[in-house]
């Protein structure tokens, strides 16, 4: 998995940690701390807790080529028990070593939305979640997406718990949902946002 786009990247490695902790063993290494001496350790280790292994590794871009290039049998013979998935903002494509790795593995691309795409982006997650729009809540939240897909993202769907079903949402709503002070528990705001209460909402 490469890219910038972290909520791309992290709703995978958290749905994939939290999907399969029953059912692998799970093992996380960082590619500035690690070297393929543990990487491969870990990875032809037999789990004691579960049948299947998952090892994840992040920043691989971080590895020395020493490292990816001792990598490169493993990945033409891995073990059939540990699923390995490999992040990283940028992997060096001229390398040999994510050459192979390419050949071997499912690539997912997880790049930044552009300017020209932000608003697209935002109707369809919208859309996903049965929200509707004002013009003016789209664009304040397309602006939102520069800063990075995740918050947009949260944003939308505290818009989902928050408004009622078939509301079409306004740019006040936005501010609102973006506003809720740190300290306020989300039920004590949801309770202020349904009364109407703006001064606590």
């Amino acid at each position: 998995m490469a890219g910038q786009e972290k909520a791309a990247s992290k709703s995978s490695d958290d749905s994939t940690a939290n999907d399969s902790s029953q059912m692998f063993h799970v093992d996380v290494v960082y590619g500035d701390e690690t070297d393929a001496s543990e990487i491969l350790a870990i990875s032809e280790e037999a789990s004691f807790f579960s049948l299947r292994r998952l090892l994840i590794i992040k920043w691989a871009d971080k590895l020395s080529a020493r490292d990816g290039e001792a990598l490169m049998p493993y990945f033409q013979a891995p073990n059939e028990t540990t699923t390995l998935i490999i992040t990283a903002a940028k992997l060096d494509g001229r390398t040999k070593w994510v050459q192979e790795l390419k050949k071997r593995a499912t690539v997912v691309e997880c790049a930044p939305v552009f300017e020209g795409q932000r608003a697209g982006w935002v109707t369809q997650r919208a859309r996903e979640l049965g929200l509707q729009l004002e013009d003016s809540a789209l664009e304040m939240l397309k602006d939102q997406v520069a800063e990075g897909l995740h918050g947009t993202a949260s944003e939308l769907e505290k818009l989902v718990t928050f408004m009622p079903e078939g509301y079409c949402v306004r740019a006040q709503d936005v501010e609102t949902v973006r506003g809720k002070p740190p300290g306020i528990s989300v039920f004590d705001w949801s309770e202020a946002v349904a009364r109407g209460d703006q001064g606590r909402a």
